[in-house]
Order: structure tokens, then C-alpha cells, then sequence
């Protein structure tokens, strides 16, 4: 299946912002690939933006790493504190898998900054519930059973902000 239709489309619906970004982005990731595959990325994203539709002599796979490239680009270009909370969430969901608890729960602290940060209560409320996920591993102490209390305090209000957001009275 030729990709290079889907890449086209997606660059010219850049604007010229996201383009000279793109082209810093590319340059940047191009000098870890080996010089001939970098040379294909390169000559290929040029046609691209040449509006050169010369996309037969090239492989599949390096239209496939160009479109590829592009929308790693995009998501750099259009990071947020949402983004990134996100991207936090998914580092943990990994690092569980591998029990590294520790390293989780300060990549959840530093999600659960971010999301208070742009009030974004359903990811908090997804934080938290993997917070408690974490902490029902630990032994059942006092000081651990107070931070159970406070992390369904925490829970309860989200809910409430939640239902206040939506006009919902709980």
C-alpha cells in the first residue's frame, strides 16, 4: 500500500509555523539514522515540500518512517501540560509492568501537578485511582491507611467539582 498520498496530505495541511518546525525537528532526528536512510528521509521530505510528486522511487518503509517522523513532530510541536500529564500515565502503565513502583508514583506526582494545574479532573481522578492501585501494595499501617482516607477524600472531590462543572447536584 503506497503511504505517500497520506503524508502529502498531511504536510500541506500544515501551517508554515508547524512546517519550520518540522523541518528543525527533522534535521535533529535525521543525524541519528544511518547516512543512506537519512539521505532517503531528506530527499523525500523535500519532495514533500517541493510539492514534487516524485514518491515512486521510494521505498514503502521510508514513506512509512517520513509520515511517521511528521506526526512524532507534531505532537513535540503541540505539547501542552495535558499532553505531558498523558505521556506521564503512559510511562507508569510501563513502569508498573515492570514493578517499578517507585519511579511510578514520582511520574504520577508529576501528572497530578499537571492536571491540577490545567483542572483537568478526569485525568486527576485516573491519577489518583492508579495512586491507589499503587498504595494497596504497601502494608496496611496507620499512616498508609491515612493516606487511603486522603486519596478518596481527593476522589470524592473531583466528583464534586466534576458534577459542579456539569451542573449536576450530588
Amino acid at each position: 500500500m503506497n503511504n505517500l498520498p497520506k503524508t502529502v496530505s498531511l504536510f500541506s495541511g500544515l501551517s508554515s509555523s508547524e512546517k519550520g518546525y518540522l523541518k528543525k525537528y527533522f534535521k535533529t532526528r535525521l543525524a541519528v539514522l544511518s547516512p543512506k536512510r537519512s539521505e532517503q528521509f531528506q530527499e523525500l521530505f523535500n519532495s514533500i515540500e517541493d510539492k514534487n510528486r516524485a514518491g515512486d522511487k521510494f521505498l514503502p518503509e521510508t514513506i512509512d518512517g517520513v509520515f511517521m517522523l511528521l506526526v512524532a513532530g507534531l505532537e513535540e510541536y503541540h505539547k501542552n501540560d495535558t499532553t505531558l500529564a498523558r505521556s506521564y500515565i503512559n510511562q507508569v502503565e510501563i513502569l508498573l509492568e515492570k514493578n517499578l513502583n517507585t519511579q511510578a508514583e514520582k511520574l504520577l506526582a508529576k501528572a497530578k501537578k499537571l492536571s491540577r494545574k490545567c483542572s483537568n479532573y478526569e485525568m486527576l481522578y485516573e491519577i489518583i485511582e492508579w495512586q491507589v492501585a499503587i498504595h494497596s501494595l504497601k502494608a496496611p499501617t496507620d499512616k498508609n491507611m491515612k493516606i487511603f482516607d486522603d486519596y478518596f477524600s481527593e476522589l470524592e472531590s473531583i466528583l464534586q467539582k466534576q458534577a459542579e462543572n456539569f451542573g449536576v447536584k450530588v
